[in-house]
């Protein structure tokens, strides 16, 4: 059985991640299933205006402040919501 800090450390992970490959799909005008997570946000096509605009709309989801250099950080979706996860 997994422990509970674990479980929600994937949760958050999973909802971020979620959150992050709609918000990409609604940029990019594309069904999210066309969202690949792994992809960095370059190869999914955001330039760095739509890149730091995430990061803005993130901090109001999260309820938090966060650097507008982390998608540059984390470059896709998955390690940025990884990260957010373990941040929390």
């Amino acid at each position: 059985m997994k422990d509970e800090t674990v479980l929600d450390q994937e949760s958050i992970q999973q909802g971020v991640q979620d959150w992050l490959i709609n918000y990409v799909a609604n940029e990019l005008k594309v069904d999210p299933p066309l969202i690949n997570p792994t992809h960095t946000f370059d190869q999914l096509g955001l330039d760095s205006v739509t890149t730091v605009a995430l990061t803005g709309e993130l901090e109001g989801v999260l309820g938090r402040s966060l650097s507008p250099s982390l998608p540059y950080e984390y470059p896709s979706i998955e390690a940025l919501a990884n990260f957010l996860a373990l941040s929390d």
